[in-house]
């Protein structure tokens, strides 16, 4: 009885290298009349993973027991396209058009993707922005007025959340579109005409920041989470860009404009994308520079101060003072005041950290919102925060030396 049980399995595995790919393990126990975990068994042994199409069940790709317990990311094999062609099938799917898969089990995770599409992908981003840049508009050069006492204005339009709903009824706040972009047109332009005692010599305009409260067509954060939204996800973006184009086309009457994008955990991918739209938009205008690189922390120099920007949701508080001197130590040397400008909270913080004797500290500021609360928040309690846009005043040689700010009616 056991010999006949061995010839069963070499009769078995002399059929798997037969006919390599055209079967799954299901369909072979069924031919042989025995389990799928002998199968199984018998692969495993024998060496013949990839031999054997992994099942499908209910449109969940199963996974190779050779690769169980792996997190990786590799070119498909042709059993991994038959069978990724058959769920396709299953789910009338475009099969042509796949770019990545991931399959997620309990005991892997395991990411395919197409080099030829993933590709593809890449030089379609490059030549769209290529055509972008090809169709900006022109802009004058604007010859600004010498300046014998100059000062950087760094005006941020924090954490907006563009397409943010709250409904006075629900949250005590009302928040929609049309309130979001006139509430930071509004404080600009209130900024601008409180800070005129300080001659402008740049402006430093940080974007990004959770300027759009969605990621994506389905109305949720860049990790999934749901939101209460007021319009499309599309005409959110449509609305920030302009917004932003009009708020730079302003400054840059008055004074060189400095753009520093800060990615956002509202709105990782769309953000970005904004920030490279912009900067297209802007690829023929004189006295202006980007910085959107997907980088997190950004630091920049304006005379004797290091003034570093970023959302706020990454590195702890803590840890800043010390990122900053080691991840850009040539700009921390050449200054003498250091300046830490994180968002994220929606509120007003200040923290100073003294780093010697006789030296001045490292700033960390949190920027206020111009946002209302919505309905989540509103019922954990995250309320009374001011609605506020502020502006920051350096100057080149004695560092900050005013905070503004406008503050709206909730």
């Amino acid at each position: 009885m056991a010999g006949q049980h061995k010839q069963v399995n070499l009769d078995i595995v002399a059929f798997i290298k037969d006919n390599k790919q055209k079967y799954t393990y299901k369909q072979l126990a069924q031919k042989f009349d025995t389990s799928r975990a002998t199968v199984s068994g018998l692969v495993n042994r024998s060496g013949l993973q990839g031999f054997l199409v992994p099942d499908t069940g209910r449109g969940k790709i199963e996974v190779d027991a050779h690769l169980k317990g792996e997190t990786i990311m590799r070119e498909p094999t042709q059993a991994d396209l038959t069978r990724l062609r058959q769920i396709c099938e299953e789910r009338n799917l475009p099969f042509e058009k796949w770019g990545i898969f991931w399959d997620k089990t309990k005991d892997s995770s395991i990411a395919f993707y197409n080099k030829a599409a993933v590709e593809e992908l890449k030089n379609l981003h490059q030549e769209m922005v290529a055509d972008m840049k090809k169709h900006a508009p022109k802009y004058p050069a604007v010859r600004y007025k010498k300046v014998t006492d100059p000062h950087l204005k760094l005006i941020d339009v924090a954490d907006l959340h563009i397409g943010k709903l709250a409904l006075a009824l629900q949250t005590g706040h009302e928040y929609n579109v049309e309130i979001a972009t006139k509430r930071a047109h509004d404080g600009v332009t209130a900024l601008i005409k409180r800070s005129q005692g300080f001659p402008t010599e740049r402006f430093l305009f940080p974007i990004g920041n959770d300027i759009l409260h969605v990621d994506n067509g389905n109305n949720t954060t860049t990790k999934g989470t749901r939101q209460d939204v007021d319009g499309m996800a599309w005409m959110h973006f449509r609305i920030a860009k302009r917004m932003y184009v009009e708020m730079i086309e302003r400054l840059l009457k008055i004074a060189p404009v400095d753009v520093v994008f800060n990615g956002s955990n509202h709105d990782e991918l769309s953000g970005f994308h904004l920030a490279e739209t912009l900067e297209s938009h802007f690829h023929r205008a004189k006295n202006i520079t980007f910085d959107i690189d997907p980088i997190d922390r950004k630091y920049y120099q304006y005379g004797k101060n290091m003034i570093g920007t970023q959302h706020g949701d990454g590195a702890k508080m803590a840890d800043l003072p010390l990122l900053m001197a080691v991840e850009d130590r040539q700009m921390w040397a050449a200054t003498d005041h250091h300046y830490v400008i994180i968002h994220h909270l929606h509120h007003w913080k200040k923290t100073e950290y003294v780093y010697g004797k006789d030296y001045p500290g490292v700033t960390v500021q949190h920027m206020r919102s111009l946002s209302a609360p919505d309905p989540w928040h509103a019922k954990k309690g995250y309320v009374g925060a001011p609605q506020a846009i502020d502006a920051l005043i350096f100057h080149p040689e004695y560092g900050q030396v005013d905070h503004m700010s406008c503050k709206f009616a909730q």
